[in-house]
C-alpha cells in the first residue's frame, strides 16, 4: 500500500524510477548427456505439467531412442513441482527404456545447467 495525499500520484518526489536491463529471455526445455546435447524445445507461455508431459512424449522419448537405441537410459530431473507431479512420475514408471534417478535433498548445486547458463 502507498499512502499519499490526493493529486500527488505522479509527483516526481514520490515516484521511484525502475531501471531494467533490457535483456530478453526465451524459456526452453532441453536435455543433454555425456555424448552431447539433446533436443531443445521452446516453451510458449508458462510451463505446466501437461506441457511437460507433452515434451517428454514428443521430444524426449523419440530423441532418446535415436541416440540410445535399445538401451535403458538413466534420467535425472531436479525437484521442480512439475517434475514431481504424479502424472510425470507415472510417465517414467510406464516407460521401461528410461530409469528416473532420484534427485538428492539439497542437491541444487549439482544441477549442471546452473553452471552452463
Amino acid at each position: 500500500f502507498v499512502y499519499r495525499t490526493n493529486g500527488t500520484r505522479f509527483d516526481p518526489n514520490l515516484v521511484q524510477i525502475k531501471y531494467r536491463s533490457g535483456k530478453k529471455s526465451v524459456p526452453v526445455w532441453a536435455w543433454f548427456s555425456a555424448s552431447g546435447p539433446g533436443d531443445f524445445v521452446r516453451i510458449h507461455g508458462k510451463l505446466t505439467t501437461e506441457k511437460h508431459l507433452e515434451i517428454l512424449g514428443d521430444t524426449l522419448q523419440p530423441s532418446f531412442h535415436v541416440r540410445f537405441p535399445g538401451i535403458c537410459v538413466n534420467f535425472i530431473q531436479d525437484k521442480s513441482p512439475i517434475h514431481g507431479a504424479n502424472i510425470i512420475k507415472n510417465c517414467f514408471a510406464n516407460n521401461p527404456d528410461i530409469e528416473l534417478l532420484p534427485w538428492p535433498a539439497k542437491g541444487a548445486d549439482m544441477n549442471p545447467k546452473e553452471n552452463e547458463w
